[in-house]
């Protein structure tokens, strides 16, 4: 395909691989050049209308030197429609020179010569090659690449088990200096710290930048021992380093996880992660410092396992495999209290298998999916309410709400979004959160619940009676229920502390103007005592079991 056409002769110098394109009469004297073909020949097109093919496109064999004859000239005497134009150096106005490839081509009034600067073209090939696996900012491979060539050490490995290794190592202060400086400083000191790696490691070690802050490191023929002296001798050396950014000055540190290549790793990904899951668990433990992966530790083996849900999470969320169960939160005295369902989410796998919350939740927690999860839980759920009849006797939805998700500053709009966007009333639902999210950022769990409750909804504490500064926080946090920890409630009838417990709690809600809702009523024993105590509401398999909200609907009016 001939492109180009028309466009400027900066373009096309910008565009190594667009064609230059001259026209020639019968006779084979020019009649038009593209832009590109002005660029490329040093011809403009007054200068070359009217002059022969010859003088104005001279090729010399790339080879031997000697002039070629030209394509029209050539073309006119051997006949045919086309033919190829190789191994050839085009001579320009100004004397210089350049490899050419191209085609001539016969045309009813004349004939069509294209052509481009192979040389250029090869330069670009290469320049795109580089740029496909190196990192734009350090010069250092990049993750595609860094995977590339550990596939080809576990290899090596399969076959005749020789030693090699990978560390994983992530700078403990990134955030902090990108936050105070701007990206510009975050990418100076990624540079600065490629550059203090790389003089500490052997020639046939392989640095690369995973992306953020994270760099790996691929260690042929090497021990993990000797992988674990050299993951540390790379963190003191960051830690010595003051990376200054105009008046300002900091203390950076890293954290490594060094991993082994192993006959039974299912591939490279596989040592990554356990790389990366031993770099997570160094972080939790103190920072600056150096863990190794064993199988066997149990910390790093719950990373793992949390590690192997992020992405089978983000999958299931982008393939809508996310469900929704609602389970009746009833009056516990008939007709004293407003009906509540709570959403209840599960995974479904591409195998139809169903995958309960306390599987994923704790990695979703972990690795910051939760404000994606409940996100996608307010959306789904508010949409089902929507296509249910509404009314004055509609019950309250409920929604569980993570700490990451308070944490979240862009929540609250999304949930303003699905309101217009559904027409739920916001009165209709109750956002529940933990005494313990609520508490591990009070300040941001407080504005949240202003906000939203500004809009009309409700909030539940939920888990009340875990913590040990419970009654103390009532105060702080404007919430309209208290649901008491089931673990109070579950042996309530037989253990009169944890029945003390529960109606303690009660009280307290009471005189704070709060309605109480015990969860994990299981049996009919335990929800007449709650009666005699005077709890508002009981949630658990005593009341109804989670259900589609079609089933769900035939316990409450909707």
């Amino acid at each position: 395909m001939i492109t180009g056409w028309g466009s400027s002769a900066a373009e096309a110098a910008d565009y190594g691989m667009w064609f230059g394109v001259v026209f020639a009469d019968a006779d084979g004297r020019v009649c038009h050049l593209n832009p590109v073909a002005e660029s490329l020949t040093g011809w403009n097109l007054e200068q070359a209308r009217g002059q022969s093919l010859q003088r104005v496109f001279p090729v010399i064999d790339r080879r031997t030197g000697e002039p070629l004859e030209d394509p029209v000239s050539r073309l006119r005497r051997e006949g045919g429609f086309d033919f190829p134009v190789g191994n050839a150096l085009l001579t320009t106005r100004d004397g210089g020179a350049l490899s050419i490839e191209g085609t001539c081509a016969r045309l009813p009034s004349g004939y069509a010569l294209a052509f481009r600067d192979h040389g250029r073209a090869q330069r670009l090939a290469h320049e795109r090659s580089y740029e496909a696996c190196h990192d734009p900012v350090t010069g250092l491979v990049n993750r595609a690449e860094f995977l590339r060539r550990a596939e080809d050490l576990l290899a090596e490995t399969w076959l005749d088990g020789t030693a090699h290794a990978m560390v994983y190592l992530d700078l403990d202060q990134f955030k902090v200096v990108n936050d105070t400086c701007g990206h510009d400083a975050g990418d100076e000191l990624l540079r600065q710290v490629s550059t203090l790696l790389l003089p500490e490691l052997r020639d046939a070690d392989l640095l690369a930048r995973l992306g953020g802050d994270e760099f790996g490191l691929l260690l042929r023929g090497c021990t993990l021992t000797d992988a674990e002296r050299l993951a540390a001798r790379l963190i003191a050396c960051v830690r010595r380093h003051r990376f200054t950014w105009h008046d300002s000055v900091f203390v950076i540190s890293a954290s490594a996880g060094v991993a082994p290549f192993e006959r039974d790793a299912e591939g490279a990904p596989s040592v990554l992660a356990g790389a990366d899951t031993a770099c997570f668990t160094a972080k939790e433990r103190g920072r600056g410092r150096v863990q190794v992966y064993h199988h066997e530790d149990s910390d790093l083996a719950r990373h793992w396992h949390e590690m192997r849900w992020v992405s089978r999470i983000a999958k299931a969320l982008g393939e809508e495999r996310f469900r929704l169960h609602f389970q009746r939160i009833a009056p516990i005295r008939a007709g004293e209290g407003e009906e509540h369902l709570e959403a209840l989410i599960y995974l479904c796998e591409e195998d139809g298998t169903r995958i309960e919350p306390a599987a994923f939740i704790p990695a979703a927690e972990r690795y910051n999916l939760m404000p994606a999860v409940d996100s996608w839980v307010v959306s789904h759920a508010l949409h089902l309410l929507s296509q249910q009849p509404g009314g004055a006797d509609a019950p309250v939805l409920c929604i569980n709400l993570s700490a990451s998700t308070l944490c979240d500053e862009g929540f609250p709009d999304h949930v303003r979004r699905q309101f217009a966007a559904t027409a739920v009333p916001p009165r209709r639902v109750c956002f529940e959160i933990t005494e313990t999210a609520a508490i591990s950022n009070l300040s941001r769990a407080m504005a949240v619940i202003e906000d939203l409750k500004g809009l009309g909804c409700r909030f539940a504490l939920d888990d009340f009676g875990r913590g040990i500064s419970s009654f103390g926080y009532l105060k702080t946090l404007r919430v309209d229920y208290l649901k008491i920890d089931g673990a109070f409630v579950r042996d309530m009838v037989d253990d009169p502390v944890n029945c003390a417990m529960v109606a303690a709690i009660n009280e307290v809600g009471h005189v704070m103007g709060l309605k109480t809702i015990a969860e994990f009523a299981e049996t009919e024993a335990v929800i007449q005592k709650l009666r005699e105590i005077g709890v508002d509401y009981a949630q658990g398999y005593g009341i109804a079991r989670p259900e589609p909200l079609q089933q769900a609907a035939t316990w409450v009016r909707i």
